[in-house]
């Protein structure tokens, strides 16, 4: 079945530029949820965004999957055009009419090259010639005209002598006859826009108006025009107007669209047509005549990814890093994945020599079921164009260019020009009707910033990833494992090279830098290429990498609040020995000190304050300069705690002209600790954990000395 003939049997039909959306029948559809595409060989595409099956769909047609599908026969220029033999029945389904108006009204009969479409003389006598429709779809013999001697006529003369108001409608064709007689209304069918000589004189006797319908299309203004001179020629001087049912093509899609409106709307068509006189034959439609505006709610039909999110239909993916990082290896693991799937794949591998280039294909499982070209055949994208235009873009899903650099050799990179002309022959391919997936692997310049010839492949391709070599990366957790992947630059090769000596499997990470494929913007993946299988593997490790980056970060938590805990405990102690020898309390800047500086504890300065800082401690402003404090136990844990009294005597004490000593260049908020030890004595040497806290170090003044306190 072809895919008009499918979407004829859907309601509420609208084009898109991919092909049309429609309520699907498979459930109760409120809107068009159902998106109808034409695929290869112009098999039909179903997607139902609901989630309706395709099988779910066909049954509620009465149809099976293998309507899905149409024959092929050949077509202009070797070209496959798909076909599906007429019927009455198809004709009736295809243009919403009745099937024994058909059969019995206009006497159409089936036959075994097709459907039989009777044409009558004026009199209702048999026309010297009949046409047969042999296919629903019009092209290259989709009908044939009985070979018995005598002219072909008009379509409908043996009903003209019933047209009210004297009046007729011409129309190309017979099936807009059909459906405009179904409705009431006179016409007669010209076989053709290039056979208005068929009409003849006294075939309008009698009548006084004429309304000429006007396709859209060019053949339509042909139509028009030729038309219009035959009818001077044969001198017919009745009124003549024509009609326009822009924006569909035809009165048969007119009453597709809508068979239960169409009378109304097309005599709304008749009461505005434009007098003959008046009519100026259109401009030739361009392609600029296809701007309109953008609708509230429109459908397009899904993007046909082969391998999500790398690789689409009709896209141009490149995948760009430092060469040796394995980007060929990605690609002919997913070229032998989709082959394995039935999709066609061609690999051309311009870097290697015919033998290698099978045997790497051959490594990852690719015998008989990818097609190859090495550097012998693969002809340069600067070389002879010709070779490139011949390229048989219908013969295949996806086309892998190993690499861009070999294949464009000659485009540099200060000069966009050659380039540009290079990546066109590869635009033509992707962008070819039903054209397949296009993979570039390119390398990058030595800094790694962007890949080669002046980034003009990462301007024209639809997506970008960019490689990174993750092998024997340990990701600590604290941002997203991509953020913490090492530099990509050339600069890097001597340390990638040591990570990956010797190893039969090694890492790599796919980070999208550009992403116009549809939807949101994929994240980074990462997988694991594997040598030690037969054949060769890949497999995806992000959700292994996100486990275990959670697991660093929880392992850093538990390890930081163990610092934390372990301060806090020094602390305390400290303070309690303070306490029992009767010394003054302890100041911030010095609870840090003697933190970060205590034997076997490894506390940074940053678990240093949050252990002071957390609900163990109480700290106290105490006047004087640098805005000093002192650090005591929490008061639920300090009660007989005798550092309180001492907290309470400090705060008085900068209004008697003790000067704390912290020059504001420094500490601007702390008593600078070395100057109190400047007046304390020698420094004192760290405190091993296992030493008592109690007893100062040999050699060291009291605290009580200190001048501050």
């Amino acid at each position: 079945m072809a895919p008009r003939e499918f979407v004829s049997r859907l309601e509420h039909v609208t084009k898109t530029p991919r092909g049309w959306t429609a309520r699907c029948p498979g459930h109760d559809d409120k809107q068009n949820s159902l998106s109808v595409g034409e695929g290869k060989d112009s098999r039909i595409l179903l997607n139902c965004f609901a989630g309706c099956t395709p099988e779910a769909i066909v049954r509620a047609l009465g149809l099976t999957m293998a309507d899905l599908f149409a024959d092929s026969a050949g077509g202009k220029d070797g070209k496959q055009v798909a076909t599906t033999r007429a019927t009455i029945e198809a004709l009736a389904r295809m243009k919403k009419l009745p099937v024994d108006f058909l059969r019995d009204e206009m006497g159409l009969r089936n036959q075994s090259n097709g459907v039989l479409v009777p044409y009558y003389q004026p009199d209702g006598s048999p026309a010297p010639r009949q046409r047969i429709r042999r296919t629903l779809e019009h092209g290259e013999k989709w009908c044939l005209w009985t070979t018995s001697p005598g002219e072909i006529l008009p379509y409908g003369l043996e009903l003209l002598s019933l047209a009210q108001d004297r009046t007729i409608i011409l129309v190309e064709g017979e099936s807009d006859c059909w459906t405009l007689r179904h409705h009431g209304f006179a016409a007669l069918g010209i076989p053709g826009a290039d056979m208005v000589g068929a009409l003849k004189g006294e075939h309008l006797a009698g009548i006084s108006r004429l309304f000429i319908v006007q396709e859209t299309d060019a053949a339509g203004v042909n139509f028009v025009r030729n038309m219009l001179a035959r009818l001077k020629e044969i001198g017919y001087a009745g009124e003549l107007r024509i009609v326009s049912l822009a924006p569909h093509k035809d009165v048969s899609e007119l009453h597709c669209a809508d068979p239960e409106k169409f009378k109304t709307v097309f005599q709304g068509a008749l009461d505005a047509a434009v007098d003959a006189a008046k009519w100026a034959t259109p401009k030739s439609r361009t392609v600029w005549d296809d701007a309109s505006f953008v609708s509230e709610e429109e459908n397009e039909a899904p993007v046909d990814f082969l391998e999500e999110p790398v690789l689409a239909r009709g896209c141009l993916t490149e995948i760009s890093g430092p060469r040796g990082l394995g980007k060929s290896n990605y690609a002919r693991w997913v070229a032998v994945k989709l082959a394995r799937a039935g999709k066609r794949v061609l690999y051309l591998d311009r870097d290697n020599p015919p033998h290698k280039a099978r045997q790497a294909l051959r490594d990852w499982g690719g015998t008989r079921i990818v097609r190859c070209l090495a550097r012998d055949k693969v002809p340069a994208l600067l070389g002879n164009g010709a070779d490139w235009k011949a390229f048989p873009v219908q013969d295949y899903d996806l086309v892998i260019l190993d690499s861009w650099d070999s294949t464009a050799e000659g485009a540099g990179e200060k000069d966009s020009r050659l380039p540009s002309i290079a990546i066109s022959h590869i635009l033509d391919i992707v962008h070819a009707e039903n054209g397949p997936a296009v993979l570039v692997l390119m390398n990058t310049v030595r800094d790694g910033t962007h890949s080669r010839c002046s980034g003009v492949v990462e301007d024209r391709a639809d997506a970008v990833f960019e490689v990174r070599d993750i092998t024997g990366v340990q990701f600590s957790g604290p941002k997203p494992w991509w953020e913490e992947m090492p530099i990509m630059g050339a600069g890097d090769w001597a340390a990638r090279a040591t990570r990956r000596k010797d190893r039969e499997c090694y890492r790599m990470a796919l980070v999208p830098s550009k992403f116009k494929l549809g939807g949101p913007e994929p994240s980074p993946f990462a997988v694991e290429i594997d040598f030690r299988t037969s054949p060769f593997s890949i497999r995806d490790v992000t959700d292994q990498i996100d486990r275990e980056g959670a697991e660093s970060r929880q392992r850093k938590a538990v390890e930081e609040a163990e610092a934390i805990q372990k301060a806090v405990d020094a602390l305390t102690a400290e303070i309690q020995r303070r306490s029992e020898a009767g010394e003054p309390a302890i100041l911030k800047k010095q609870a840090e000190d003697l933190l970060t500086h205590l034997a076997g504890l490894s506390v940074t300065q940053r678990v240093a304050r949050e252990a002071i800082e957390s609900e163990a401690f109480q700290l106290v402003d105490v006047k004087g300069k640098g805005r000093p404090k002192t650090v005591h136990l929490a008061v639920k844990k300090e009660e007989n705690n005798r550092n309180n009294g001492v907290a309470e005597g400090a705060k008085t004490l900068g209004e008697n002209g003790i000067d704390f000593g912290c020059p504001p260049s420094i500490y601007p908020t702390e008593i600078d600790p070395i100057q109190t030890r400047d007046k304390c004595g020698p420094e004192r040497p760290p405190i091993s954990v296992e030493d008592s806290l109690f007893t100062p170090p040999s050699g060291m003044k009291s605290d009580a000395d200190e001048e501050v306190i």
